[in-house]
């Protein structure tokens, strides 16, 4: 939708020079005290960016800004970029990680949801910046690895079954009934399991390479099934083994 010009461009161009002043009292003031600050300078880039992006005026004053205060942008530098790296100065990749955070926030924010909000319940400014091309964050597909692998074991019929001690029993904190165990190859072919790990996090971290290994990489759940199947198969095949 197109929005009609609600400032002059001489009411634009005092208030991008104000919010420079506030990005330049929050790096000599309060930068490693809290990022509260910079997601509020942020959130007004978004509101002015808003307001500029269907204007070639209001566009033009941006431009002319970043030229008075030789701040080098091309013709591919967006409408966005370049409020970012008026407000923040000469900044380098810093000014696209923040355009890039507040692009993210107009395809995904919540109009009742401050972008301050939104950026904290989304692990901060750098997890943004991560997510990939299907907006999942590195840490959100680590989880998604270890949630699936955890729904493939905890319903796999297993390879071999064996008895349960004290030394191999889960964790009490874990909800998945899974633990770890380091095994050796024996010289006659079998295998002796010679301890148990109850470390949730290196389970955790098995899980994921699990996960990995299994393929489980872009959506997990989807491959689930697949690896279910596989799984029974490869069950199958010991068992018959065993039994010849």
């Amino acid at each position: 939708m197109t929005m009609s010009n609600i400032i002059e461009p001489k009411t634009l161009e005092t208030t991008l020079s104000n919010l420079v002043a506030e990005r330049e009292a929050w790096e000599a003031g309060s930068y490693l005290k809290s990022n509260q600050e910079l997601y509020a300078l942020l959130e007004k880039c978004l509101n002015q960016y808003t307001q500029v992006k269907h204007s070639p005026s209001l566009r033009n004053v941006v431009s002319q800004m970043l030229r008075e205060r030789n701040i080098a942008f091309n013709a591919s530098t967006n409408t966005l970029t370049k409020i970012v790296r008026l407000v923040f100065g000469d900044c380098g990749k810093r000014a696209y990680t923040y355009a890039r955070v507040i692009q993210v926030a107009l395809a995904e924010k919540p109009e009742n949801v401050s972008l301050a909000t939104f950026i904290t319940n989304a692990g901060g400014v750098e997890e943004i910046r991560r997510r990939n091309a299907s907006g999942v964050s590195p840490a959100q597909l680590r989880q998604q690895r270890i949630e699936a692998a955890e729904k493939l074991f905890v319903g796999a019929d297993g390879i071999v079954t064996v008895d349960t001690v004290d030394g191999i029993t889960p964790n009490a904190e874990t909800e998945n009934n899974l633990s770890l165990a380091i095994l050796r190859l024996n010289a006659d072919g079998t295998s002796t399991v010679v301890c148990g790990i109850q470390n949730i996090a290196l389970l955790n971290t098995a899980l994921e390479h699990a996960a990995k290994q299994q393929r489980m990489l872009n959506d997990p759940k989807a491959e689930l099934s697949q690896e279910r199947t596989r799984q029974a198969a490869l069950a199958g095949a010991v068992k018959e083994a065993v039994a010849a």
